[in-house]
């Protein structure tokens, strides 16, 4: 996955843009569901992605239609604020880009999915190491689908997802674990408790 695609309506965030969520715009990737990823890489946006937020209010070819300006301003504003609070608790926040993602042991990947449906909002994911990761996918490839890796890889991401969730709770927020398949373990967060 990789090149820029233009129309997207997810933003996955990291340091250290986390104070300027409205300029989160970055590499768009996209997904088998019609729906694209991106990630601020911590460097300025680019100017070729060709597309703004108030241009995208017209359903995509897939049917799927972005979130109006003031709702994806929201979500941007509660992710930035979701994973500047993560961090302070000790978490390390990741991007695409980001030095982390490829060398640390573990470390979390906060998502915006800027599209008015079920599966749009905040959706945070765990990810492990990336040794860790290549297992977990080259035993499937190597028709070694009863490999311990995958379950102890399943084990891992349920137990994290459960201490975010808490995490979570304890810092005010309202969230919920994943029911979207394209979103294994991951959690959804729903809003900061008022």
């Amino acid at each position: 996955m990789s090149g820029p695609v233009q129309g997207s309506g997810i933003r996955e965030l990291s340091p250290p843009d986390l104070a300027r969520p409205s300029d989160a715009l970055g590499a768009h990737q996209p997904r088998q569901d019609g729906r694209h990823a991106a990630e601020w890489s911590g460097s300025a946006p680019p100017t070729n992605l060709g597309c703004t937020v108030s241009a995208m209010a017209e359903e995509n070819e897939w049917g799927l239609r972005p979130l109006g300006p003031s709702e994806v301003s929201r979500l941007r504003g509660l992710a930035a604020a979701v994973a500047a609070d993560l961090a302070r608790s000790g978490l390390v926040i990741s991007g695409q880009q980001n030095q982390y993602r490829e060398t640390s042991a573990g470390c979390l990947r906060v998502e915006v999915d800027e599209f008015d449906d079920a599966a749009g909002g905040i959706w945070l994911h765990w990810e492990v190491h990336p040794s860790l990761r290549k297992a977990t996918s080259e035993a499937p490839r190597g028709q070694r689908f009863d490999d311990p890796v995958i379950a102890s890889a399943g084990r891992i991401h349920e137990r994290m997802a459960s201490t975010i969730l808490s995490m979570l709770g304890a810092l005010g927020y309202v969230a919920e674990p994943s029911d979207d398949d394209y979103r294994p373990f991951a959690i959804k967060v729903l809003s900061a408790s008022t």
